[in-house]
């Protein structure tokens, strides 16, 4: 039962006290010392908390003693997807943590070249930093694996990594059993979504091209290994057939030749549009299957927002880039305040986004229905 107010001032006195007795007598004044004294204290208090680095934290509802600075290494995997590591950012700063005074980023990116991953991550591991933020499956788990051969369980917290259970990266969503957490991916889970958009903006589509062996970043836990795997189950769901080109000219100077090669060999009619895999050895890859799409007349469909906006793809459904990154400050908060990442289940996306890009549809001719505009949460 709710105590009432007057219940409450009842029980403020003794349980002996009867109207019989005399009334209690108040109790004596502070003299001015004392009051002085704990006004010291006080003062003492407050500059102990300075010298030593205590701050409020989380709107000032706890406080956190810190010794010293953090430092963050951020792996990224190509500079467009640079809103994961902003989110991440802007959330430890919602969070108290000051850059520059609390914390400390280091950034590099391996720009779709897997060969440079493991210097970023030894030079880390190195330095000592406090957490490793990595964006994309590659960079987890080569953090993961250099971190575990050097016996420094530092801190890992990915975004971008479809299915991290699977491959390797952590052991269940609910527990990752060693020093990693974070927002998983789920791309190749709104594969269906987008093909479904296809068909109601070209009912008559009946085949779409992806550029897979020899252009995509092979292997198991590849970025775009289980989008291609969505790709090929879905597609005759929707009445459509999965068209892969390939080469077998090696990554290096030669790909971008062997591209070429292969899209002037795509003659109007063979496609009616193009999916972009993600994870690929040629950097602007989306900008190439944009500019086929263009000579073809075709739409080209990408798998998150930011290729959306800076290729010309016509559109998108993805996890909200920025918020995911908000989403895994929280968990570094934790970390940082002393829960293991194991501790820490992992997550999915909270939100996600369909990016329609209107300007490149009238450029291709083609019509977008009233519903399908009014679906879409980002339009230009």
């Amino acid at each position: 039962m709710q105590q009432t107010l007057s219940s409450a001032t009842t029980r403020a006195r003794p349980e002996t006290w009867s109207p019989s007795q005399p009334p209690l007598a108040s109790p004596p004044k502070k003299p001015p010392y004392f009051t002085a004294a704990f006004i010291g204290i006080g003062v003492i208090v407050i500059i102990l908390a300075v010298f030593l680095g205590i701050r409020l934290r989380g709107g000032g509802q706890q406080i956190v003693l810190e010794s010293e600075q953090k430092t963050v290494g951020i792996v990224q995997i190509w500079r467009r997807l640079d809103r994961f590591p902003a989110g991440f950012k802007e959330g430890l700063a919602e969070l108290g943590y000051i850059e520059g005074q609390d914390i400390i980023y280091k950034y590099n990116s391996w720009e779709h070249d897997p060969a440079k991953i493991d210097a970023i991550v030894q030079g880390y591991i190195d330095e000592n930093v406090d957490m490793i933020f990595a964006v994309a499956a590659p960079s987890a788990l080569q953090s993961l694996k250099l971190t575990v051969q050097a016996k420094k369980e530092i801190p890992i917290v990915y975004v971008v990594v479809d299915k991290p259970d699977e491959i390797g990266l952590i052991e269940s969503f609910q527990s990752s059993g060693n020093h990693v957490t974070g927002v998983a991916s789920n791309m190749a889970d709104l594969v269906p979504k987008q093909l479904e958009i296809l068909k109601r903006v070209n009912p008559d589509a009946k085949r779409i091209g992806v550029f897979n062996e020899g252009f995509k970043i092979p292997g198991n836990d590849a970025p775009g290994t289980f989008v291609l795997e969505a790709l090929r189950k879905h597609t005759p769901t929707f009445g459509l057939e999965l068209v892969e080109y390939s080469t077998q000219v090696p990554p290096g100077p030669g790909l971008d030749k062997a591209f070429t090669d292969v899209a002037n060999n795509i003659k109007p009619g063979d496609i009616n549009a193009t999916y972009h895999i993600p994870g690929h050895f040629l950097v602007y890859q989306d900008v190439n299957e944009v500019d086929l799409g263009k000579r073809l007349g075709i739409p080209a469909l990408m798998p998150i927002m930011e290729e959306v906006e800076s290729s010309g793809g016509l559109f998108s459904v993805s996890g909200d880039s920025f918020e995911v990154g908000r989403q895994t400050a929280v968990m570094a908060d934790k970390i940082f305040r002393g829960t293991h990442p194991s501790q820490i289940p992992s997550e999915m996306p909270r939100k996600d986004i369909f990016t329609l890009n209107i300007t490149g549809a009238r450029q291709l001719g083609i019509e977008i229905p009233q519903d399908i505009l009014d679906l879409a949460d980002v339009k230009f």
